[in-house]
């Protein structure tokens, strides 16, 4: 890629969208040549851990959005979402450019306001107690040290950036799963009462099903001795 003035550039995943708060934003100077590799790394999630909340698990699937103005979740749309709330809070309106959200749009006023709170509103999120999950199934790519060329001579090639980058393809993939799930509580609970009790998991459903069948019959026999029996008693009416 070869472009003719200084420019940043920033390799994220296809999950995910740059961000203004990103410390990872590489500059490159007209005259330089820039080569880089990334190294991939990849986490996915195993499917028992949907079932549980978000704050169980600690992370978003990507089709579980804060809100449904969104089509998806990521983590730096959270922070979009954060800048949002705070644009909201200090003056009462949202940018122009984020037309997908719901909100008053800032007028010239609202616009000179969010200038004021420049330097709040566009603070890490992390120092604005912006609390954002990771999402589930993560792509990152950690950039190696680069090396760089600058041409100080050659007519044309002073002028230009070149810029070339590779990805080193991950050997581990990392997983979410949980490590002790309910059917294993179970077994642990039966293996604990078979070794201390000699009794399994199934005795002691009976034992319990047989102490709430009890407790209901006892109840139904009491309810039925307190039933009180009407017999209708008729008169005869001698009209003389």
């Amino acid at each position: 890629m070869m472009v003719t003035r200084h420019t940043y550039y920033h390799i994220h995943s296809y999950l995910d969208i740059a961000h203004i708060n990103l410390n990872q934003f590489h500059q490159a100077n007209i005259s330089d040549e820039v080569e880089i590799n990334y190294k991939m790394t990849e986490t996915d999630a195993s499917p028992d851990i949907r079932y549980l909340s978000p704050t169980q698990r600690r992370c978003r699937f990507d089709n579980e959005p804060l809100t449904n103005n969104l089509p998806y979740y990521s983590t730096t749309i959270c922070f979009v979402m954060c800048r949002y709330e705070m644009a909201l809070k200090l003056c009462g309106c949202k940018p122009f450019f984020y037309h997908f959200l719901d909100g008053k749009t800032c007028d010239i006023r609202g616009l000179l306001c969010l200038s004021g709170h420049a330097d709040i509103i566009t603070q890490s999120p992390l120092r604005v107690g912006c609390k954002c999950a990771q999402p589930c199934n993560l792509i990152s790519y950690l950039p190696q040290i680069p090396k760089f060329t600058r041409w100080n001579k050659g007519g044309f090639l002073d002028q230009r950036i070149t810029f070339r980058w590779g990805l080193i393809h991950p050997t581990t993939r990392y997983r979410r799963d949980i490590l002790f799930g309910f059917g294993d509580l179970v077994v642990s609970l039966g293996g604990t009462f078979n070794l201390f009790l000699g009794i399994s998991f199934i005795t002691v459903y009976e034992i319990a099903y047989i102490i709430i069948e009890g407790v209901f019959r006892a109840k139904n026999s009491e309810r039925r001795s307190k039933i009180i029996k009407v017999v209708p008693i008729t008169e005869e009416i001698t009209h003389l």
